[in-house]
């Protein structure tokens, strides 16, 4: 394929935030189109960013012979209307996480993706971090040992305010808090560390502000989670500990600790990735040329950064006519994750310690 690679992008938060300018920056992809909820908005949001097609109807993406990757960005309610369009449309398919608010939808919208013979990613993009890459590779290589003990924390502050207009994401019908938008991220994260699944799972979530005052207007009950923690027991046996606030005050925060029998890796925004031993200075994990290219890219959160690498990897698979990438998540990794999710909802609302599994195959997917 000489020509650039033509991109529709149904939804405007992510898809504008992320990975618009993350496939732009590869510069072979050209974002031909863009849906929003309304006429106005697609002109609003698209028409300085160039787009020559701004719509409300998210079917003349899937239908514009100009277009080879649809790309699913739209509010978690409606994955499951918008991924069966992109899958059924003849064009590959890249499916924001979660790809449904429980299971059972991503479920049913693994059926829509069996026998297209396109690609249908899931945007987990923290796995073509080269940061978490290397991780990964050092875990498996045995050069900590067994890993014992996994950390994933992060901070925002998307949410701290609590006068933020009200949007779909404090609605538990329509977002489901950071359990289902950064908890998504963390357990993929820690099976594709750990090359392993969850047994179990015990999980405690926090609205932090209970009622929320939008706009400075009528105060309104929020019952989704800005505070998600959740302990999981992996296979090897390794204890695994995520969690995810949206309304904290400080600085942005991302940091993974793998502790392992011989030694520990830890990352953090600011000093990369580095590996500890007993009686030996700390030493960088990465070499000086990866850590230069990953600054170069001025990554304005680590999900930005990550998604160039991964913009990288679309661009030249759609080019080949690939219809998968290696590491990417695919739409079994993405039940994968709801079920364990799932099963974070019932342990916070009732206390209890869930057991997850046994895995099922998942393959048809």
């Amino acid at each position: 394929m000489d020509r650039l690679i033509g991109v529709g992008i149904i939804g405007t938060g992510v898809g504008l935030r992320t990975i618009l300018p993350g496939l732009r920056r590869t510069g072979r992809a050209e974002i031909v189109g863009l849906s929003a909820r309304t006429q106005s908005r697609a002109e609003e949001v698209g028409g300085p960013l160039g787009i020559p097609l701004l719509t409300a109807d998210y079917m003349k993406l899937c239908e514009d012979e100009r277009i080879d990757f649809i790309v699913v960005s739209s509010p978690n309610d409606l994955h499951v209307e918008h991924a069966h369009a992109a899958l059924t449309s003849g064009k590959h398919a890249y499916l924001e996480k979660p790809i449904g608010i429980d299971a059972e939808q991503g479920r049913t919208i693994g059926g829509y993706a069996v026998g297209t013979g396109r690609m249908a990613l899931v945007g987990h993009q923290l796995r073509f971090n080269p940061y978490f890459r290397v991780m990964r590779n050092l875990i498996a290589s045995g050069s900590i040992g067994r890993v014992y003990y996994l950390v994933i924390s992060q901070h925002g502050s998307g949410f701290t305010n609590a006068t933020r207009p009200w949007t779909w994401e404090f609605d538990p019908e329509r977002g489901g808090g950071v359990r289902l938008a950064m908890g998504s991220h963390m357990v993929d994260l820690a099976r594709y560390l750990l090359r392993g699944e969850a047994q179990s799972i015990s999980a405690e979530m926090d609205p932090v502000h209970a009622v929320r005052t939008p706009d400075g207007g009528p105060a309104r009950e929020c019952k989704v989670s800005n505070f998600f923690s959740a302990t999981l027991t992996f296979q090897g046996p390794t204890t695994v500990h995520v969690s995810t606030t949206a309304a904290a005050h400080g600085a942005p925060k991302f940091e993974v600790i793998a502790c392992g029998e011989n030694g520990d890796l830890t990352f953090d925004l600011s000093k990369g990735l580095y590996l500890h031993r007993v009686g030996q200075e700390p030493s960088a994990a990465v070499s000086d040329e990866v850590e230069s290219e990953y600054r170069h890219r001025r990554p304005s959160s680590i999900f930005s950064g990550s998604f160039t690498y991964f913009a990288d990897e679309i661009v030249d698979h759609i080019a080949k006519g690939s219809t998968r990438i290696a590491d990417a998540a695919t739409i079994e990794d993405g039940i994968r994750c709801l079920e364990v999710l799932d099963a974070a909802l019932v342990s916070g609302s009732t206390g209890s310690r869930e057991l997850i599994g046994p895995w099922s195959s998942l393959s048809a997917f």
